[in-house]
């Protein structure tokens, strides 16, 4: 069961949000909340597989506000909902470690999809986003991409494994018994070996390149 809390400002929209989630099977809404302070403490406490959040109480903090919901459950991924469709926008919530960024036009049932997969460990990006991070990788030939994947070292591997299902640097230290700062250095010789320059590019190109 998928454990599930709802942070907007909007009493309507969480109302709509979880009437949807909990007519789906496999969906619990365990909780909700209007101000961020009020629902970090809700997810500290419930500990929810997965915390959907507008987009717009992250904006301009939106690194603060996901590694604070990290802090306060290092498990459970950020999925945002958001009308705008500015890729910018998107692109630096995915950046700051959103698993997500689902639009608000599309059908509930697309809601329910993107619920479980980023749960399951995927990544859940509009299209346009998608194809401009895609469109700097696909000159690139087969080749030479799986022979960059060949030089990363088995820790390197793991490492990116665990990035792209969405982990933080503290998590992927404590799940491989290393520090924050050893992760830091695999990270910077990953991004030089494969020619990325960002979290959100490897998550990408990991699961383009079914490095998973």
């Amino acid at each position: 069961m998928i454990r599930v809390i709802l942070v907007d400002q909007h009493a309507l929209i969480r109302a709509g949000v979880r009437l949807i989630l909990e007519n789906a099977d496999g969906i619990n809404v365990v909780g909700e909340s209007e101000w961020l302070d009020e629902a970090l403490r809700l997810i500290a406490r419930k500990k929810p597989d997965l915390v959907l959040m507008n987009m717009e109480m992250t904006v301009g903090s939106e690194s603060k506000v996901i590694t604070a919901i990290r802090d306060a459950c290092p498990a459970c991924q950020v999925l945002l909902l958001t009308g705008d469709i500015e890729v910018e926008k998107h692109k630096t919530a995915m950046r700051a470690g959103a698993r997500g960024v689902f639009l608000t036009h599309r059908k509930p049932e697309v809601l329910i999809s993107a619920v479980k997969k980023v749960c399951d460990g995927e990544l859940w990006i509009n299209r346009s986003l998608t194809a401009e991070l895609l469109a700097g990788l696909s000159h690139r030939p087969e080749q030479h991409e799986n022979e960059k994947i060949a030089s990363l070292t088995a820790r390197e591997l793991e490492v990116v494994r665990l990035i792209a299902k969405g982990l933080t640097n503290k998590d992927v230290a404590s799940r491989l018994s290393i520090t924050e700062k050893t992760v830091r250095n695999h990270l910077t010789v990953v991004y030089s070996k494969l020619e990325l320059s960002s979290r959100l590019e490897l998550a990408v190109y990991s699961h383009a390149q079914g490095v998973n």
